[in-house]
């Protein structure tokens, strides 16, 4: 409509200007390009939505196959008090449980550490925990007056909702961001913004839509250059991902290159690049690439163990098992790289060199924890919970608020067949539970290790509660936990519905946990 605007003033004023209507004709092919460009996409789009439409319904989620419920990195949610925003002479609500605890970054740009003690940014919160969102985006819109790198106050609410609560706040969110779109038509960061979020949640031709009107806004946008300069690094870094995304590596490759020239020392932007030159079969760009991020970030892991995970992901095991072996000769005596060694072993379903590896990088730092963690992990899975329990309360000791080990020390006590264990397990379960109430595995834990103690209802309300947190989607031992409790409810509605996700998710998850035990409750189901 832009272009079709653009091309109608022309022709108010070309009368008989030959060089006004040489410019209407090139207006015009631009309308042409656009509309059947517009097409194409809208063609891609209903393709898309088909074939969401047509995806069955599954309790099985469509995640890592070799994914498990155990726990492999340490949770930082705080619980605050709940409470449910309404707003004051607005539609717009959504849930801030957790606002203390979220970090004040309010726009593209980068902003200040100290942001939240900008007077303005500081009332707008304080009248959002006081249930004003019109109060809060009149603040921070006034804190735009004399930050003009801020986003627009709609889409500061907007990002800062997401951050609050991702699963209750969605609506709420896209609320703000029309509203944005609406007060601000020609800002391109709303758009920006949708692109991220269309990207996250894999809707590409959206994103790329999204991103291409961002990228037509950015060449006209006459506001802050700080802020303009950041909304084209977030562009160029977008349009890479939605190239990425469709198999078109050359331009991902473009967009990439060009976010790196304005900001050459960031190495998530030279790791994806790395992983477009990987797509692209320049396997020694990439080792290049990512040998120039570890210069600058000297903990992240050796290239060839990069190189070999990407290997792993794309299935082709001979060239992942040739870089890995590459990456452990190159590094040896590095702990990172020996606990991806592990971790590579344990995804190929070698729990014998995994414990290997596990046990090497405990000889390079016998107090990391993520080591031992690891091995505590192996020996959970192979049953050996005298082990995994020494492991997991070595961590507790030192680091007592540490979510994966208690996790997964409840499952490993409520195993050993002790009274005094399975009690502990359902203690320490129900206190994650309520520490870590945003954690679907907290819930899908203490549900394992009820059902484990006899208490079967308890055991299906907290499973199901795991399941509304993670939005209907579960591991593949979360799963055969439900599973368990169905089965052993008795109820034939409960019982047929335990067999078909058993059948999906032995399915598609050739290795987790609980496979075993997966195997012989359905192998016990089909003779009835």
């Amino acid at each position: 409509m832009k272009l079709l605007d653009q091309a109608m003033d022309i022709m108010k004023n070309a009368d008989d200007d030959a060089p006004l209507k040489g410019r209407i004709k090139i207006v015009a092919k631009q309308i042409r390009n656009s509309i059947e460009e517009r097409k194409k996409l809208e063609e891609e789009l209903e393709k898309e939505r088909a074939s969401a439409r047509n995806q069955p319904v599954s309790n099985v989620p469509a995640t890592n196959p070799f994914s498990s419920s155990l726990v492999n990195t340490q949770s930082t949610l705080v619980n605050t008090q709940s409470s449910f925003v309404n707003a004051q002479n607005s539609n717009i609500s959504f849930n801030i449980q957790g606002l203390d605890s979220v970090p004040q970054t309010t726009g593209v740009a980068q902003v200040p550490d100290n942001a939240q003690s900008i007077p303005e940014i500081q009332a707008g919160l304080n009248a959002l925990q006081n249930n004003d969102v019109e109060g809060c985006l009149k603040k921070f819109k006034e804190a735009r007056i004399t930050h003009p790198e801020f986003s627009p106050a709609e889409l500061m609410l907007a990002k800062l909702a997401l951050q609050i609560n991702p699963q209750n706040n969605g609506a709420a969110a896209r609320m703000l961001i029309e509203r944005c779109i609406k007060n601000y038509p020609d800002d391109p960061e709303a758009f920006i913004f949708l692109g991220d979020y269309n990207l996250g949640n894999g809707s590409i031709t959206e994103a790329f839509l999204n991103f291409k009107q961002a990228g037509y806004l950015l060449t006209k946008f006459q506001g802050n250059q700080q802020r303009k300069s950041a909304m084209v690094r977030q562009f160029n870094a977008g349009m890479a991902m939605v190239y990425e995304r469709r198999g078109e590596n050359e331009n991902a490759k473009d967009y990439m290159e060009s976010y790196l020239k304005s900001d050459p020392q960031n190495v998530a932007g030279m790791q994806q690049l790395a992983r477009i030159y990987l797509n692209m079969g320049k396997v020694n760009d990439a080792i290049a690439m990512l040998t120039k991020a570890r210069a600058i970030k000297k903990d992240i892991l050796v290239p060839e163990a990069i190189v070999a995970m990407y290997y792993h992901q794309k299935g082709e095991k001979n060239w992942a098992s040739t870089y890995m072996n590459r990456a452990l000769q190159k590094a040896p005596n590095d702990l990172n790289t020996r606990l991806a060694a592990a971790q590579w072993y344990q995804m190929n379903n070698n729990i014998d060199q995994a414990i290997r590896q596990a046990n090497y990088a405990l000889q390079i730092n016998p107090q990391s924890e993520a080591a031992m963690l690891l091995r505590g992990n192996f020996a959970l899975i192979n049953k050996d919970y005298t082990k995994a329990i020494e492991l997991y309360n070595r961590i507790l000791v030192n680091s007592p608020s540490n979510f994966a080990a208690s996790n997964n020390l409840a499952l490993a006590l409520c195993e050993t067949g002790y009274k005094n264990d399975l009690k502990r397990a359902v203690e320490l379960a129900g206190v994650n539970a309520q520490r870590f109430g945003k954690e679907p595995i907290a819930f899908s834990t203490l549900g394992y290790v009820l059902f484990k103690n006899g208490e079967v209802d308890k055991s299906l309300q907290m499973l199901n509660q795991s399941l509304q947190l993670s939005g209907g989607r579960m591991s593949p031992d979360s799963a055969y936990y439900l599973c368990a409790a169905l089965v052993a409810k008795g109820a034939p509605e409960g019982v047929k519905q335990a067999k078909e996700i058993l059948t999906k998710t032995l399915e598609a998850a050739p290795s987790f946990n609980m496979r075993k035990e997966a195997e012989e409750l359905k192998a016990k189901l089909d003779r009835y």
